[in-house]
């Protein structure tokens, strides 16, 4: 257990640090991949501009990249709870529904499918 403990320590991933898995969806699988970069460029501007401790990975197709017609990418961002708390905010906020897409947010997920 304590080598395990430190194995998630460097790279730091939970229990060290949180999660947050930003699922973009939508009937075109171009469209999916476009909005997906455009919110992955978007966190990491809003990390940028306000010097947050936060990694953005991605985007990338979901391993589940097809669901009921559906395609799937996501974006993970990987650092403190307080940060990620912030750019969730912000994230619900602004990057709603956009033409036929929709953004769904998991924090702490506990799969990545």
């Amino acid at each position: 257990m304590k080598q395990e403990r430190e194995h998630r320590r460097s790279p730091p991933y939970p229990p060290e640090t949180s999660l947050v898995n930003l699922v973009v969806s939508g009937p075109g699988e171009i469209e999916v991949g476009r909005r997906a970069a455009e919110v992955a460029d978007w966190c990491q501007a809003l990390i940028d501009r306000h010097a947050l401790p936060l990694t953005v990975l991605g985007p990338a197709p979901s391993p589940l990249a097809r669901i009921k017609d559906r395609w799937r990418w996501h974006v993970l961002l990987k650092g403190p709870s307080d940060s990620l708390g912030r750019v969730v905010r912000y994230a619900a906020a602004r990057l709603g529904r956009a033409r036929k897409t929709r953004l769904a947010i998991d924090r702490d997920p506990v799969s990545l499918l």
